[in-house]
């Protein structure tokens, strides 16, 4: 008498079972990553704006003295600003141009997932010269 066998053994479904949990955590651990990746751009995309805002909100002027300022942004983001003149006022034999240049550097930091994240941005504004700095 011969018989004749339908189905898949036991072994062939558990193989079948363990290909695809393997298959799955595989996936889940792309997909994890890219969110994270994805959240992680996301502050760095808010963190330059944040940035670029405040170094635009500085506006060349006669007086624009050597100051830092600090601030939180949406109780996430810490920033400072640094603004100093930058070089070049010690020459006395050649004749003083009727601007200067004054370094603006902005910082902002954050925290992610217990990592500490920077962007930084530097630019020099013109600073017009009062009359009395041309002595």
């Amino acid at each position: 008498m011969i018989r004749s066998q339908h189905g898949f053994s036991l072994l062939e479904v558990l193989v079948a079972f363990s290909i695809t949990a393997v298959t799955l955590g595989m996936l889940y651990q792309v997909y994890a990553k890219g969110s994270t990746a994805v959240s992680l751009a996301g502050d760095y995309a808010e963190a330059q704006v944040l940035a670029e805002s405040q170094l635009a909100g500085v506006s060349a002027s006669e007086a624009m003295p050597s100051l830092e300022v600090q601030g939180t942004y949406r109780d996430k983001y810490d920033w400072e600003m640094r603004i100093e003149g930058y070089g070049g006022d010690n020459q006395e034999s050649a004749p003083q141009p009727s601007y200067s240049l004054a370094l603006v550097e902005v910082n902002v930091s954050w925290h992610n997932r217990g990592r500490l994240h920077r962007v930084d941005l530097q630019t020099l504004k013109p600073v017009v010269r009062s009359s009395t700095d041309d002595k």
